[in-house]
């Protein structure tokens, strides 16, 4: 599939919240007002297949007249006005036109889309856009569906429940997202707007469809940058996960015996799914908090649910023996008899997302302990983090191993963004764990040690990413496109590491962009489909800029090195828990700089660039009596000489 163009993804709506003032369904026919001796009633015409493109271009000319979300979120969606223009012509010529005639109450429009079966009418659109969501979003995070098994029952079934066709539109609102086509936009705010209706509609009535049509328009708000809701609608699918008690093997048994079967699934299928569903949920409550320091809605404690299968399992609807979740709690011998080879991707995806979550959740807490349990709670999250990374990444089936031919045969066999993604996850997890310290109580040995272990992780990132980038780019690879977005994130922080201090030797400047232009190169993919990737890739290219530009303007000043005084992520804990940015650090800057680089004991301050971003507005170094170089908004760069003077000329 081609990118995106980036304006189309710069002027890219929101389709997530309410329809425009004055465009009717596109998939329902134009609404005629009739009147009668009792009142005013409606009546639905149903609209000719070939007049649906002629809808969708008058949406796209309406797309200036929207408003922001915040004031659809005050908006009644009782009426809707529908623009005459879009009506055809049915007055005599010359009879006056009264307007007031197309009003019309919007939740019959919505009622009527979601009862219609989009795949009988319109085979081709459905086609492409579930083609999209297999392609992105079923085959990298959120696994919830056998392709296979869920394309047969889409094409064969000819009754499909309204708590089914809910999960359709909001399967087909996600795939928009992915979608290069001109209409995309449009048919995507359709899509969305059908689902959300539909969700409204089925509030309080805990169903598996309820909580996957939440976890999908979760992820439409992710895409657009807008977390605070996509955080509301993951919230409110694990409320449906908790109803339904998906945590427990218990609860899915409850949930499957005795109903009617959905997605065209047998019972071994819809169990299998149940439990995808509530891993999805369990992931994304993960992900949407990350670096927030709100505690996770799921606690593992309380899992008591078999990991995924593999996809040939599932796809085959077989009755499958895989390990339960070890949450901490569970009876070891009780996995004793099950069969590790049963497990998917998604349950190595599961286990490292758990690993760094609880990570990240016990460095947000230990800020607030005293300096002595600190130090001994440190240091058993520190042994205990990287014995379950040792076994984590040994468990691994030989495909799953990180070695440069599973990295490009994953491009090749189509499953390069769970690759990227659990070892984007075993790298950040290595970074954050040695990075986000209270460096202050640390002695300076560990301090040292944990900068060591953190570029290693940082570097062993970056190295995957080039090699998935020549994966991508060699022609006889017929390459996938890279969507899921958390590896942009772990670029952002590996890149933040490893530019925090370095050489200002020519061959190693070189080295550097290399590496980090090989991190970018995947971040601008993203960039496409994700707006916090977008927002990456700017913080990363602000601090390029900001440390070539300030080589450019250090030239024949005798220096040796550079340091970045300001981070591009915020810490975890505070800034008390950031051991790679001196005016933080324990560490004075010449020894930051002889720990982070190659050059030799006699690095001295004097020999030290300091660069800001200007976004940041970091602390100014001790003595700060330092010229500028003058970049305009995007980049500001400072330099200091000897102690703080001017730089030696």
């Amino acid at each position: 599939m081609s990118a995106r163009t980036e304006s189309h993804f710069d002027s890219f709506h929101s389709p997530y919240s309410e329809a425009p003032n004055n465009v009717q369904s596109p998939f329902s026919g134009p609404i005629a007002r009739s009147r009668s001796t009792s009142g005013t009633s409606f009546t639905t015409a149903k609209r000719p297949l070939h007049m649906l493109s002629d809808t969708f271009q008058s949406i796209n000319s309406t797309k200036r007249l929207r408003r922001q979300p915040e004031e659809y979120d005050q908006q009644s969606e009782s009426q809707v006005r529908i623009s005459v223009t879009s009506i055809p012509n049915t007055v005599p010529p010359g009879a006056p036109v009264d307007c007031h005639q197309h009003i019309v109450d919007t939740a019959d429009l919505l009622a009527s889309d979601w009862r219609n079966d989009l795949y009988r009418t319109r085979p081709q659109l459905v086609m492409h856009y579930m083609d999209l969501y297999f392609t992105h979003v079923n085959s990298a995070t959120y696994r919830m569906f056998s392709r296979d098994t869920f394309m047969d029952w889409m094409r064969s079934t000819v009754h499909k429940s309204l708590d089914e066709l809910m999960v359709v539109y909001s399967m087909l609102a996600v795939a928009s997202i992915f979608s290069n086509q001109d209409t995309s936009r449009s048919e995507g705010s359709a899509f969305a707007r059908i689902a959300r209706y539909a969700l409204e509609k089925k509030h309080g009535h805990f169903t598996l469809q309820l909580a996957q049509s939440r976890l999908l328009l979760a992820l439409c708000h992710f895409s657009t940058g807008d977390l605070t809701k996509a955080w509301d609608y993951c919230g409110s699918a694990l409320s449906v996960a908790a109803g339904l008690q998906m945590n427990s093997e218990q609860g899915i048994l409850k949930n499957t015996e005795g109903t009617p079967l959905d997605f065209g699934l047998n019972r071994h299928g819809l169990e299998e799914c149940y439990r995808r569903t509530y891993w999805s949920a369990f992931v994304m409550d993960r992900y949407n908090r990350t670096g927030s320091g709100v505690v996770f809605s799921f606690q593992k404690e309380d899992v008591f649910l078999r990991l995924p299968c593999n996809e040939v399992c599932y796809d085959k609807q077989m009755k499958t023996d895989t390990p339960y979740f070890d949450n901490g709690n569970i009876d070891k011998q009780m996995n004793n008899a099950h069969d590790p080879q049963s497990l998917g991707f998604m349950a190595y995806l599961i286990q490292i997302s758990t690993i760094w979550s609880d990570m990240l959740a016990t460095i947000y807490r230990s800020k607030h302990q005293s300096p002595k349990a600190y130090l001994v709670g440190y240091a058993q999250l520190y042994d205990d983090t990287n014995l379950r990374l040792d076994s984590w990444l040994s468990s691994l089936p030989s495909s799953l191993q990180l070695t440069a031919k599973n990295a490009s045969s994953s491009v090749i066999r189509g499953y390069a963004d769970t690759f990227i993604t659990i070892h984007s996850l075993y790298h950040t997890t290595g970074m954050t764990l040695n990075r986000r310290v209270r460096h202050n109580l640390l002695a300076a040995d560990l301090i040292r040690r944990n900068l060591h272990k953190a570029v290693q992780h940082a570097d062993g990132l970056l190295t995957m990413m080039q090699t998935l980038r020549n994966a991508t780019t060699n022609p006889s690879s017929s390459p996938s496109r890279l969507s899921a977005p958390f590896p942009a994130y772990s670029i952002l922080h590996a890149i933040d590491i490893l530019s925090s201090a370095g050489s200002l030797d020519p061959p190693t400047q070189r080295d550097n962009l290399r590496t980090w232009q090989s991190g970018l190169a995947v971040v601008e993919q993203l960039a496409s489909f994700w707006a916090t990737a977008k927002q990456q890739r700017a913080q990363i290219t602000r601090r390029i800029e900001a440390i070539v530009s300030g080589v450019l303007a250090a030239e024949g000043q005798g220096l040796r090195a550079w340091i970045v005084k300001s981070p591009m992520e915020a810490p975890v804990g505070g800034p008390d828990q950031d051991i790679f940015y001196t005016h933080h650090a324990g560490l004075d800057a010449g020894d930051m700089v002889r720990n982070l680089t190659a050059l030799g004991a006699d690095v001295k301050e004097r020999d030290i660039l300091y660069v800001e971003d200007a976004s940041v507005q970091p602390a100014s170094p001790d003595g700060g009596r330092s010229p500028k170089c003058d970049l305009g908004d995007t980049v500001r760069v400072r330099m200091l000489g000897r102690g703080g003077s001017e730089p030696r000329s």
